[in-house]
């Protein structure tokens, strides 16, 4: 479990497709000191998926590379990146490394005399090089960079490459050999009870925003802190303790690893893991060793002639380096440099530091940085630069996620309503370079290309709405009044497609009902999903109707029609499972009977005929009427699909994969599509071991909230309605209208929401017989 809930906190991304994996080949290197012959793995791509540390060690979904960046000779210990290997040296510089090595880093067995079947075993060993733990070989790399007169940024990286590599390794045994197995094996897996449970706990309170924002450190030092207060069993606490301090060491945060070990060894049978101990405290003065020599080379490095970037990066290394081996001051120093224009501080920077502090919280550092008062001058600053930002995105992306809407919103509206008054003009941004005209962006100082005959957007209306998220029932409006005034709509409907349930729908019909391009269907399609009443119904429908006749049909397998239509066929088909009735009923049976005679005329024509559309669009339909039974008619019995049809796509070809539903959903709504739609989804409530009844117990909105995140979406779909339904709230309506309900992420967030709202009023509700849901007594 606790697998499941990290792959969400530090990725969430559901990485599928395999072409992102990191991809490797080998390749046959002979030595250029001493020409011994080996076998290099070469990184040919790799992904970030993995997140990154606060220190910016990157890990990637499955394998991560950087132990195959650095290479070694197993005959003479020459180490380096691959370039080092295609070198031509000369015999001075030759005999200077070789003379070097011998003396520094000695191999530790002689190599194998030619033509002895010993030799040969010895060369067609896969990596010849595995003899020197990754680490040892960024060691020997980054001094032999030292020796030939290297920058101290390049040492100092190297360096910082070595301590990944001895995290990566976690533990080293007496003769300093790295050991991933046998003795700590179990504690990776992380099976604990306790530590389940409190990331369960943690991961359930976190808001999609926070989530994206979390690294391993971040969520074990938050498992760490909330231990502190938990009372923890005699019998659970070697394994309990010894677990989290593998974790933390495994995320570099070595202090508080240190603090579990010391826990660890205190309790009952820890003397069975006392080599694990050892292990574990050898590895972390390896890891610190290294830091001390990052600090040593890049803080040399800030005198030298460092990009703007690189100069970040070094101050933000340093600061994470000293706080890791423990001179807090030292660290705080660096954070506080940072800080000078946080305005201009890359958000991946901004975590680190505020991270950071809350670590050292209590340490003896100086006084912690007041993150509000900086946020609050950077959000001014990006208010002020945003109506002139013509390319940088950032900002408006910023001022979107940031906490201070209190500051934003009024002045979002303000500089809307300013730029349509008096629109900014641009033209003094204008120059022209190599016969092209560009326009410049006063912040980030980069070109925007020209079309002669285009005119300049009103950028600073754009960037305003760009970067207002509110989901106000007052931003709503505000952006519907801006709907014919000619602006970027797109912009506006997307900030809509999860607050359109507070307008009506008649603007969004009109556009519906002219839109001819599958886009604009799309995008007003989810707004009246959204808004769901008797009218949006009514125009969805109605061209479902159109568009999915007969003729459209047969013309899904004709490609000019097909590009132009399908998605948009598709989307039609998909969103009528949101409106209950006889009419989509009617007519979503009907539409899969006649895609199956439309087929067979074609088929009958040309046998040899593509249909892969109709097939794609009969399941869609199929799948919609799935959506119907667990939205409309509750847990109903007509869900018997083994799988999820995405999975058997490439195959099964044809209709066998809706036809099963499509019966049982056609025998089931005759069986009991009169009865009473509440006692159907009650009963499915019991059925999937969900007690929600009596209905006035607020402690039952606690087992709906739990419901949100089954999976067996009937009951994820029956919580939310529930949840909506007995408390009047509705958080992000457009979370519970895709096929399937929602992802992970969207349904986190309703899991978050509700809980925390719960928590701020379980105390205050009372049931009002006549409402029929929980109102909050004052």
């Amino acid at each position: 479990m606790i697998k499941r809930i990290v792959l969400f906190v530090f990725l969430f991304v559901l990485v599928s497709n395999l072409s992102f994996a990191t991809k490797m080949s080998r390749e046959e290197v002979t030595c250029p000191l001493c020409g011994t012959q080996f076998t290099a793995r070469v990184v040919m791509s790799t992904n970030n998926f993995g997140g990154m540390d606060h220190d910016l060690c990157p890990h990637a979904v499955g394998y991560t590379p950087i132990a195959d960046y650095v290479w070694g000779c197993p005959n003479c210990n020459l180490c380096g990146y691959p370039s080092v290997f295609k070198k031509e040296y000369s015999n001075e510089e030759k005999t200077k490394i070789q003379n070097w090595l011998k003396e520094n880093y000695p191999p530790k067995t002689e190599k194998p005399k030619q033509d002895d079947e010993e030799e040969v075993a010895y060369r067609q060993n896969q990596y010849g090089y595995t003899n020197l733990p990754s680490y040892k070989r960024y060691e020997i790399a980054a001094e032999l960079a030292k020796l030939t007169n290297k920058s101290n940024y390049e040492i100092g990286k190297m360096f910082l490459s070595a301590t990944w590599c001895v995290r990566a390794n976690m533990v080293i045994n007496k003769d300093g050999k790295a050991l991933n197995e046998n003795t700590f094996s179990r504690f990776m897996e992380n099976r604990n009870k306790i530590i389940n449970e409190e990331g369960e706990n943690i991961a359930r309170n976190l808001d999609p925003i926070e989530a994206r924002t979390f690294t391993m450190a971040d969520f074990y030092i938050r498992i760490a802190d909330s231990l502190e207060k938990k009372e923890i069993k005699e019998e659970e606490k070697l394994d309990c303790y010894t677990n989290l301090a593998v974790q933390l060491r495994c995320s570099g945060e070595n202090t508080k690893a240190e603090v579990y070990i010391k826990k660890a060894e205190k309790c009952k049978d820890a003397e069975k893991l006392s080599d694990l101990f050892e292990g574990l405290r050898n590895s972390i003065k390896q890891e610190r060793s290294y830091q001390a020599k990052v600090i040593e080379f890049l803080s040399a490095s800030l005198n030298d002639n460092l990009e703007e970037m690189q100069i970040l990066e070094v101050n933000l290394l340093l600061g994470e380096m000293n706080r890791r081996i423990e001179k807090y001051d030292e660290a705080q120093k660096y954070y506080s440099k940072l800080l000078e224009n946080p305005e201009s501080l890359p958000e991946q920077i901004m975590r680190t530091v505020k991270f950071a502090n809350s670590v050292m919280d209590g340490k003896d550092s100086s006084q912690l940085i007041d993150f509000d008062k900086i946020e609050e001058k950077k959000v001014n600053t990006y208010l002020t630069q945003l109506p002139y930002t013509i390319t940088n995105r950032e900002i408006s992306r910023y001022l979107s996620l940031s906490t201070k809407r209190d500051i934003i919103y009024p002045k979002l509206v303000e500089i809307i309503n300013s730029a349509l008054k008096n629109p900014i003009n641009y033209s003094m941004l204008i120059t022209e370079q190599g016969g092209h005209k560009y326009l410049l962006d006063p912040n980030s100082r980069s070109l925007l290309l020209l079309n002669d005959d285009s005119p300049l957007p009103n950028y600073a209306v754009t960037n305003a709405l760009m970067a207002m998220s509110d989901e106000t029932e007052e931003a709503a409006k505000f952006q519907y009044d801006l709907l014919d005034k000619g602006l970027d709509e797109r912009v506006i409907i997307d900030n809509l497609s999860n607050i359109a349930q507070f307008l009506p729908s008649e603007k969004f019909i009109q556009r519906f009902n002219n839109a001819t391009s599958t886009e604009a269907i799309v995008k007003y399609l989810g707004i009246l999903k959204v808004i769901g009443d008797k009218p949006s119904f009514e125009a969805i429908i109605t061209k479902a109707e159109k568009m999915l006749d007969d003729e459209g049909l047969k013309n899904l397998i004709y490609k000019d029609y097909r590009d132009k239509n399908r998605d948009a066929c598709y989307a039609l088909a998909e969103s009528l499972a949101f409106f209950r009735g006889k009419r989509t009923i009617d007519f979503l049976v009907n539409l899969c009977d006649r895609i199956k005679i439309v087929h067979d005329q074609i088929k009958e024509k040309d046998p040899e005929k593509h249909c892969s559309e109709l097939y794609e669009l009969y399941e869609r339909a199929g799948t919609s009427l799935e959506i119907m039974f667990f939205r409309h008619f509750g847990f109903s019995v007509a869900y018997n699909r083994k799988h999820d049809p995405k999975e058997l796509k490439e195959l099964v070809r044809g209709f066998k994969l809706i036809e099963e539903p499509l019966i049982s959903f056609k025998e089931w709504y005759a069986k009991y599509g009169n009865e009473d739609y509440k006692k159907i989804i009650y009963e499915g409530f019991k059925k999937y071991g969900y007690d929600i009844l009596p209905v006035s117990d607020p402690k039952k909105l606690y087992v709906l909230v739990e419901g949100l995140d089954d999976t067996f979406s009937a009951a994820s779909i029956q919580s939310y309605k529930e949840l909506v339904r007995r408390t009047g709230i509705r958080k992000r309506p457009s979370a519970g209208l895709k096929t399937g309900l929602w992802g992970r992420d969207a349904r986190q967030e309703l899991i978050s929401f509700y809980n925390k709202w719960l928590e701020e009023n379980i105390s205050k509700l009372v049931y009002d017989e006549n409402k029929h849901k929980f109102i909050i007594k004052q």
